[in-house]
């Protein structure tokens, strides 16, 4: 008994110490890195929420939904000169990593759990914090608050479950799809907790309960969030008018020179091509929705009539440097791990089965590693 009082006591000072790691990583990185936007999506996001053209500050919002603009409007409204949105963004990242330390201290002792919360925070930080992007919080979000929440649910820990919960929505708030993404890995890790703890039926339908409960939770937040957007008239033209640019911008872009005829009649120069192509949206009076479908149609049907090009494809890849981000890196290395370790198998057990297992766990980290990679350039 005294042996478990001195465990407990140690994870929570573990934790606590690696809260404090998680700020000094934070704040080393905000001091001496040159942080700055991943992609032009969120610099976007950040000029109409601070009226950086306009100079007033505007509550629409793309991609993350009416709440986020409708809680960040007033923070731009008290003191535009200020980031919200960049410290909003750095903030969730604070508290998805510090409920990855509660995951992690909960699970190990704490000389096993320091070592690896330090490397994982090391190994992930520059691709989080140092090229922030609104899809990868989100995707950090949801995932952790989801397994602190799930963990906390089975450990009997209400305050774990709040947080989790809290850290959950957050990511929901800045990205709802992500959550359909997150579902397979919170499944696998619900899973694996069911195959351990292997609870009684009637325990086991209470949690299912609880879950189910979070479930509307969820899709209560997701219902709000769409109110904000689709019930006020004006947001309802602004997510028309989101939806037309990302239907632009989110695949290949010709040369003026190749589609100067229909652009001729459509009335959009070469200047004006350039400043859609260059992502330069800002002025929503100058690039209207009527301006925007005349060009996406241009667009889709010059896209209609060439043939994939696997050589550009790869050069895309190439230009973006996408296989030298941390997560392709790792996908690379599980799927290393993968292949030694099933072939640890067929040499030392000789399994039938083992050669199947080879040729699907072997593919892993490749199939990944190409999935982003052929994703994020085409």
């Amino acid at each position: 008994m005294e042996h478990t009082k001195n465990e407990t006591l140690n994870g929570k000072r573990t934790f606590w110490a690696m809260i404090l790691f998680e700020c000094a990583v934070l704040g080393l990185i905000l001091f001496f890195c040159d942080v700055k936007y991943e992609v032009s999506d969120d610099f976007l996001m950040e000029a109409f929420l601070s009226g950086l053209y306009s100079g007033t500050p505007d509550y629409h919002i793309m991609f993350s939904g009416g709440l986020a603009g409708l809680l960040l409007y007033p923070l731009y409204q008290w003191i535009p000169t200020v980031s919200w949105y960049f410290f909003a963004q750095m903030a969730v990242c604070l508290l998805s990593y510090v409920a990855i330390a509660r995951v992690i201290t909960s699970s190990l002792s704490w000389k096993k759990a320091v070592p690896v919360i330090v490397l994982f925070t090391l190994f992930t930080a520059s691709d989080v914090y140092v090229l922030p992007q609104f899809t990868k919080t989100a995707a950090l979000a949801v995932i952790a608050g989801g397994i602190l929440f799930l963990q906390s649910l089975f450990d009997n820990r209400k305050g774990g479950m709040v947080f989790g919960g809290l850290v959950l929505l957050g990511g929901l708030l800045i990205r709802l799809k992500m959550l359909y993404s997150a579902l397979p890995f919170l499944g696998l890790y619900l899973l694996c907790l069911l195959l351990e703890k292997r609870m009684p039926v009637k325990e086991l339908l209470r949690k299912g309960i609880v879950i189910a409960a979070a479930a509307v939770l969820v899709l209560v937040f997701r219902f709000a969030n769409l109110a904000v957007s689709q019930n006020t008239e004006e947001y309802k033209d602004f997510a028309v008018w989101t939806g037309v640019r990302s239907s632009i911008v989110d695949y290949t872009r010709p040369d003026y020179s190749l589609i100067k005829e229909k652009m001729e009649e459509a009335g959009v120069s070469r200047n004006d091509y350039l400043v859609i192509r260059n992502w330069d949206f800002f002025d929503r009076s100058f690039l209207n929705i009527k301006t925007l479908r005349k060009v996406n149609k241009i667009l889709g049907e010059y896209r209609s009539s060439q043939p994939f090009n696997l050589i550009q494809c790869m050069k895309s890849i190439k230009g973006r440097g996408t296989i030298l981000y941390p997560g392709a890196i790792l996908c690379m290395i599980l799927g290393v791990i993968s292949i030694i370790f099933v072939g640890l198998y067929i040499l030392f057990f000789k399994g039938k089965d083992a050669l199947f297992a080879f040729s699907v766990s072997g593919c892993i980290g490749i199939a990944l590693l190409v999935a982003m990679v052929i994703s994020s350039a085409v």
